[in-house]
């Protein structure tokens, strides 16, 4: 009976999700960000609120993926591949999920259920080189051009020195 309670208290509370989705690759590159703003009108239809996302951008798929539309199967290996970050109850994800699945024009997809936190990796910034920052050399250091070079016969000797029989 508690588990009934727990499972109905988090139906009604909104969470925040995320979708990442192909979009066909035979979508015409400036017709892309319109399929885009399909994808944000639905969620916001279904009372989502979009909270951050990343327009489609042309990727190589790593394998070939079949998908068929009206009995006609095609074979992608590239799409456009895009995000959105959304806040919406669980019944809104059930209709957005719907939604999806019945648009054509995506042939995958998936949503999660995340964190509102950015959880892209930051690369570390640049450091800038001071005035300053010239390589030091090591203290004690002997320069190259003061090591005396060695013949072939007092190498071989100096080997013969350290290998111990």
């Amino acid at each position: 009976m508690i588990k009934e309670k727990n499972i109905k208290e988090d139906v009604s509370e909104p969470s925040i999700y995320e979708v990442g989705y192909h979009l066909i690759p035979s979508i015409a590159e400036e017709d892309v960000p319109a399929e885009a703003s399909v994808l944000k009108d639905s969620i916001e239809s279904a009372g989502g609120a979009i909270l951050s996302d990343e327009n489609p951008k042309s990727v190589r798929l790593a394998y070939a993926v079949d998908h068929a539309v009206n009995n006609v199967k095609n074979i992608y290996d590239s799409a456009y591949f895009g995000w959105i970050k959304f806040f919406v109850t669980p019944s809104g994800v059930s209709k957005i999920k719907g939604f999806i699945e019945d648009n054509h024009k995506v042939f995958r997809f998936i949503i999660i259920k995340t964190v509102r936190e950015d959880t892209l990796a930051k690369r570390p910034p640049l450091r800038m080189k001071k005035a300053g920052d010239e390589k030091k050399s090591v203290s004690g250091a002997t320069p190259v051009e003061n090591i005396p070079a060695l013949s072939v016969e007092e190498l071989d000797k100096t080997i013969e020195e350290l290998v111990i029989e």
